[in-house]
């Protein structure tokens, strides 16, 4: 996986990482657009069964934040490290590509190496992969 995947605003994000940790990566622009709804994102969340009891409260907390901005400032506070994939698949899809887009821009701005990068970059192969089955 050399190929991330970033929106305009993303871009100068990643442009101001150092070099050793940009090299070696291919940007790609994102062109996906979506159009998704605090309800169909929470209708998404209510469905979810997650079983990793980090996942699990941080459900909770999140059905009660306000907006998505305060989601994404509850997902950030959250480790997903040790996390099984088939949680982070559901969250992910439940949490939808405009959440996504706001959690990864957060990263960006987080990373000192590429160890945290390679995590950023899965994010965009994530939202990549919901944007282009929005499109289908």
């Amino acid at each position: 996986m050399t190929h991330i995947y970033l929106m305009a605003g993303e871009r100068s994000a990643f442009d101001a990482l150092p070099q050793e940790v940009r090299s070696g990566w291919q940007v790609e622009e994102e062109k996906g657009t979506s159009s998704d709804s605090p309800e169909k994102r929470k209708m998404r969340m209510q469905l979810l069964h997650l079983r990793d009891p980090k996942l699990q409260a941080f459900l909770l907390a999140a059905n009660e934040a306000g907006s998505l901005d305060a989601m994404v400032d509850l997902l950030n506070d959250t480790s997903l490290e040790e996390v099984a994939d088939n949680d982070l698949e559901e969250l992910f899809f439940a949490l939808g590509s405009e959440a996504l887009g706001v959690f990864i821009a957060a990263e960006l701005g987080r990373v000192q190496n590429d160890h945290e990068l390679e995590g950023v970059v899965a994010l965009t192969v994530i939202r990549h992969s919901l944007l282009a089955s929005q499109q289908a």
